[in-house]
């Protein structure tokens, strides 16, 4: 490989908590799913602008520009807080999108805040007076007065009762307060008809009363002076559904909500209609039933636009979009497809070696019947839905592994969108899926815990759920039953992985209630040995483990004691002891993530998972530039070395180490080998050496210098091809007594 020589001087020196990072992939950064997100037209730069929304985990804080085929998004230097169900409206005079109040982080503290978007960055306004917090208010401009109308919301988290205070106008400097009319509402829509210089206002909830919330059919219309009830009849009465005004028919237009009920309704309506003035007309219907999107009319390309909000099957399933749908007057099509997995449970991923590809297979609705079964890929930028002529029924909870011998993901067991625990064998071979039928199954089971033991070229099923017991094994052709000598107490949900260094497969904890295990055992093909150190990570279920090629290490994350808080804790296991990593970021805690290890990239890649609430459709990658692989001979002279910047491609570092006298002769040996560092027995090590090496392989180069410190500096070729190829370095300093120290060993793993 050219430039080889040149990475083995590769060294860096950065602190040891940023060793291990996390980061959100940058190809993951999507405008994922959620609800009461808001919208505005801007219309000096043609582009539609959203802000905030929720998935009961998260309260976005992030800003988007829709451009008319793709959203963008955007970085400004200010940052409103997270929020939803605020009120966004475009001030066509002054230039600016003002958005005012919503609900917090947790969803528990209400906002009364007003902040101003200029196209570049936003600007929180502070003036004297300011409506009461409020969330789920609605927001329109009257261009004939030049000011921003805010109407309703609820007073409380719980939408009960709305603030009593409805009606207030914004003129870009101060709120004041406008004239009573309707009865007080929360999430109603708002528009402004252009044509007829009219505020309308239709639908919206009263105050909820033992879980319901009677919602409103009533049209009201403002003509700058006083409110009037224009009509009590048309479309049906609802409450978060999105309102617009659509210049080329000179019409407010109505689609979707829901009907009079909280938390749960069993009236959700995919319908449109059209005031034009006088009544109320149906339109064309939309292709799903759905409540609390975003929709605005983009003026430039003549069409309405659709973001998110629920998507509801009645009696079967709710899930959140991230879709994007264009409507006129023809009808409502699909312009920007879900740009990610959608956020369910349990969803294993596997890393597809063969292909460079992370892949996952899940049912899109996350539960109930008929279920929609979907297969995804993650090429290290981005997800892209694959489409078989051939898939698996729709499931959860099920086993996935990659058969690198045949180049095929298995597949095993689950339970069916309808409820069925089923015991079926599929694989993937890249391109379709196919069902197995081998002679022998083991039984029906929700969870089973899977992993492939490349030494002997079989794929290990550790049993889940109603079907506890000794472990399985695949061989392309047939399951076939083993009985090891030794077994781990019975247990649901523990944590899986191989470990091709040491060819055993890693297990941890899991549970048989009431016990929650925190015991390490492995499996060499033979036997279960228990290995659990002194130090171990607090016992859990529905953690996600892999194994981290690069580093030589198992990698743990998340996962819970039930009925207890998600964890977001990370661990890793070398075969000797666990070791808690701390990271400056870190996703939110979480239980049964997807976890794959990418090993080309040398990243592992994490989707997923549920938290508190709900579920998380975020994509993060761990990855660690230079870490430290193990404890070099540091007591007798700062040999322990650590790293100071990620290396990367086409740029220089520098590798010093010391030995400070009367020990250090003032010689020194840098040995870089490809692969991972890892522990004795090594296959090199230097002569007369006082500790253990970490070098594995054959070195690449051993470089020596006098002088103390020692320094080894290299520019690095900018060849992109290096990104991701893993380095073990190890220095040694002679002693005078003629016998060599060793430094930790490394893991240098080159960046982009």
């Amino acid at each position: 490989m050219p430039g080889r020589a040149a990475l083995a001087l590769l060294f860096c020196t950065f602190p040891a908590s940023a060793q291990v990072q996390w980061t959100r992939a940058p190809g993951a950064l999507r405008l994922v799913s959620r609800f009461d997100a808001r919208v505005a037209y801007d219309a000096a730069r043609s582009r539609v602008i959203l802000f905030g929304g929720n998935n009961f985990d998260t309260w976005f804080r992030d800003t988007w520009e829709w451009d008319g085929s793709a959203w963008i998004e955007r970085f400004p230097a200010t940052i409103p807080p997270g929020r939803s169900g605020h009120g966004m409206a475009w001030d066509a005079v002054r230039g600016r999108i003002v958005m005012f109040g919503g609900v917090g982080q947790g969803g528990t503290a209400l906002l009364g805040d007003t902040w101003e978007w200029d196209g570049t960055d936003w600007t929180q306004r502070t003036p004297p007076v300011s409506p009461s917090p409020r969330w789920s208010v609605a927001m329109t401009y009257d261009a004939a007065r030049r000011v921003t109308v805010l109407f309703g919301g609820g007073a409380t988290t719980f939408q009960a009762p709305p603030a009593p205070d409805a009606h207030w106008e914004w003129d870009g400097t101060t709120w004041s307060q406008g004239p009573a009319g309707p009865p007080v509402r929360f999430a109603a829509g708002l528009a402004w008809d252009s044509a007829r210089n009219r505020t309308v206002l239709f639908g919206g909830a009263a105050a909820c009363m033992a879980f319901t919330c009677p919602t409103f059919g009533d049209t009201w219309e403002h003509d700058g002076a006083a409110w009037t009830r224009v009509a009590t009849t048309g479309a049906p009465a609802r409450t978060g559904h999105s309102t617009f005004y659509d210049p080329l028919r000179a019409a407010t237009v109505v689609t979707g909500g829901q009907s009079a009920c909280f938390p749960a309704c069993s009236t959700v309506f995919g319908d449109t209609w059209e005031w034009n003035g006088s009544s109320w007309t149906q339109g064309a219907a939309r292709p799903w039933l759905g409540h609390s999107g975003a929709a605005i009319f983009d003026v430039a390309r003549t069409r309405a636009i659709l973001f998110g909000g629920w998507k509801v099957v009645p009696f079967i399933s709710n899930t959140l979009l991230a879709e994007t749908w264009a409507g006129d007057a023809t009808g409502w099509n699909l312009v920007a497809p879900e740009p990610m997995p959608k956020a369910t449970p349990g969803q294993p991923m596997v890393y597809d070696s063969g292909r460079g590809r992370v892949m996952l297979f899940q049912n899109a609705l996350p539960s109930g019947s008929p279920g929609l079964p979907q297969t995804w890929e993650w090429d290290g930028q981005s997800w892209a839905q694959r489409f078989p002529a051939n898939s698996p029924p729709a499931r959860v909870s099920h086993g996935l592994a990659y058969d690198s011998r045949r180049g095929r993901t298995v597949l095993f067991a689950g339970q069916l969108a309808s409820g069925t625990i089923v015991n079926d064998t599929w694989e993937w071979d890249g391109n379709d899926w196919s069902q197995r039928s081998p002679a022998t199954n083991p039984r029906p089971q929700v969870g089973p815990a899977m992993a492939y033991d490349a030494a002997r070229g079989v794929t290990v099923l550790y049993p889940g759920g109603f079907e506890p017991g000794p472990l399985w094994e695949w061989d392309g052709t047939d399951w076939t039953l083993r009985s090891p000598a030794a077994n781990p107490p019975a247990r649901l949900y523990p944590a899986l992985a191989y470990d091709p260094a040491r060819r055993r497969i890693v297990l941890f904890g899991g549970v048989q209630s009431p016990v929650n295990h925190d015991d390490t055992w492995e499996y060499d093909g033979t036997t279960w040995i228990d290995v659990s150190p002194a130090v171990r990570p607090p016992g859990r279920t529905y953690a996600s483990a892999v194994f981290d090629v690069a580093r030589g290490r198992t990698v743990l994350f998340g996962g819970s004691v039930p009925g207890g808080p998600p964890m977001g804790d990370l661990w890793e296991w070398d075969g000797t002891r666990w070791t808690q990593r701390l990271t400056a970021e870190t996703p939110l805690p979480r239980t049964g993530p997807g976890m794959a290890h990418d090993a080309a990239r040398s990243r592992t890649v994490l989707f997923g998972g549920r938290g508190q609430v709900g579920y998380f459709q975020d994509t993060w990658e761990l990855l660690a530039p230079c870490d430290r692989a193990g404890p070099g001979q540091v007591d007798s002279g700062g040999l322990r070395v650590a790293c100071s910047a990620p290396p990367r491609v086409g740029t220089s570092f520098c590798i010093t180490f010391s030995h400070a006298p009367p020990q250090g002769a003032g010689f020194h040996l840098l040995l870089i080998a490809p692969g991972p560092c890892l522990n004795p027995p090594p296959v090199f090590q230097p002569p007369a050496v006082c500790a253990a090496s970490y070098v594995h392989a054959l070195p690449i180069a051993v470089l020596a210098t006098t002088g103390n410190p020692a320094s080894f500096c290299v520019t690095l070729p900018p060849n992109p091809v290096l990104a991701g190829t893993p380095f073990c370095v190890q220095g040694d300093a002679l002693e005078t007594g003629g016998c060599f120290r060793a430094t930790d060993g490394l893991v240098i793993v080159l960046q982009p």
